[in-house]
């Protein structure tokens, strides 16, 4: 639920919709009788990641925080240059490591860290 108001006029650009569309007292009132957050009413309207539950993270949802498309991240993950590992084929990104990563301008040293890296089958760097 959303709490006291924190901004006022137009709250359409943050939501895709036509300028004038949506104020943020609308956008109070909504997630205020849905009961919900208005990151989860973003999320809810495909605008914004869901946050996950638990210690991973996956890649769709880092690539939207990030701004970066889902390829890319898969590419950094795979080249080593972030901190994730597979189980089973999915990629898994650890909730700590990632933000320790962001905190430390994208540099990762996995030995350091305690996590193994990813040796990709494909031979790829």
């Amino acid at each position: 639920m959303v709490g006291p108001s924190v901004k006022s006029g137009d709250a359409s650009e943050h939501f895709g919709l036509p300028p004038g569309s949506v104020s943020w007292k609308q956008i109070e009132a909504i997630c205020n009788q849905k009961g919900t957050s208005i990151q989860e009413l973003k999320a809810e309207m495909g605008l914004a990641p869901k946050p996950p539950s638990g210690d991973y993270m996956t890649v769709p949802y880092v690539a939207k925080m990030l701004r970066l498309s889902e390829r890319t991240v898969y590419t950094l993950a795979r080249k080593g240059k972030m901190p994730a590992f597979k189980i089973e084929g999915v990629w898994q990104i650890p909730r700590h490591a990632f933000f320790d990563w962001v905190d430390n301008g994208g540099e990762w040293d996995y030995a350091s860290r305690g996590l193994p890296k990813v040796k990709n089958p494909r031979g790829a760097p």
